[in-house]
This record gives structure tokens, C-alpha cells and sequence, in this order.
């Protein structure tokens, strides 16, 4: 496992879950990619010191498939913005979101 590795693009999903590595705490868990490499580590859910964010986990979890659909439906909206000022703004959107997920923004 890599630690205190930059990513410059996004790591490929799947992203899944692991229990903690840290054998001083069982309360950590870590999120990682299917590289292998660490995008987060936090508390566990079930970790008594957890807050209950569970909306923010289920974030995290999906957004490598958020990203991917992303990319996939700004092309599918290439065409139609160049018609559609409903589609255009749309269009503008995810652009912009895919370029704040890749650091190109």
C-alpha cells in the first residue's frame, strides 16, 4: 500500500473499504483504490467516535463511477448543446464537475 503518494488523476474504481491496518487502532478504516493505494483513512463507521456521516461515506465510496458516468454523459451532450441552451448550461455543468474531480479546474 502506498502512503504519502500524490495522485495526479483520479485512481480507477472500484473503491472499496478495508478494516484499519493500524494495529495501535481498530477504530480506523481505509478507503482504497483498485490500485491498491490509500484515498482516505478515517474512523470506522462503527467506531464509537464516529460521527454518523454515513452520506458523506456513500460519496466517497461512488465517486469513481460518478465520475465515469459523468464523462460519459458530457459527450452524449456535446451534440445537443450546440442546439439547446438548456443542454448547453448542462453541458457547462459537467465540464466544469469533471474538471474540479480531475484537478483541472
Amino acid at each position: 500500500m502506498a502512503y504519502g503518494k500524490a495522485a495526479k488523476t483520479p485512481s480507477a474504481g472500484p473503491w472499496r473499504w478495508i478494516a484499519g491496518i493500524n494495529r495501535y487502532d481498530d477504530d480506523v478504516q481505509i478507503l482504497m483504490a483498485a490500485d491498491g493505494s490509500i484515498i482516505l483513512q478515517c474512523l470506522r463507521h462503527d467506531s464509537p467516535q464516529f460521527s454518523g456521516d454515513t452520506a458523506n461515506v456513500n460519496l466517497l465510496e461512488a465517486a469513481p463511477d460518478m465520475l465515469a458516468a459523468l464523462r460519459r454523459a458530457v459527450l452524449a451532450l456535446a451534440f445537443a448543446a450546440e442546439s439547446s441552451a438548456a443542454m448547453r448550461d448542462d453541458y457547462n455543468a459537467i465540464s466544469a464537475a469533471i474538471a474540479k474531480a480531475t484537478g483541472a479546474a
